[in-house]
């Protein structure tokens, strides 16, 4: 059985339950967007732990999509639309 969360979403609750595809970048100049997917894995008691397709570990507020940490301040965002090929730069998330 999957666990289900609700966050806020731009003043809007959204469910969101694991193991759903979600998308996780950061825009460059104009709009050049670079990042990978990543599933949500688990939570904690105040966070959203999601895994992006190379490993990296993102995390987010228990309520709402906003990331944490250095990858806030590198300008990284979780979407709840996936992107297709070609609508993006495949790029790891890395965060230093």
């Amino acid at each position: 059985m999957t666990k289900e969360y609700t966050v806020r979403v731009l003043r809007e609750l959204v469910t969101i339950s694991e193991g759903q595809e979600f998308f996780i970048g950061k825009s460059s100049s104009g709009t050049t967007v670079f990042g990978e997917h990543a599933r949500l894995v688990r939570s904690t008691s105040t966070q959203l732990v999601f895994e992006t397709e190379s490993g990296q570990i993102v995390k987010t507020g228990i309520d709402n999509l906003r990331t944490k940490g250095k990858l806030l301040k590198q300008g990284y965002f979780v979407s709840l639309n996936t992107r297709e090929e070609g609508t993006y730069i495949n790029s790891k998330v890395i965060a230093y």
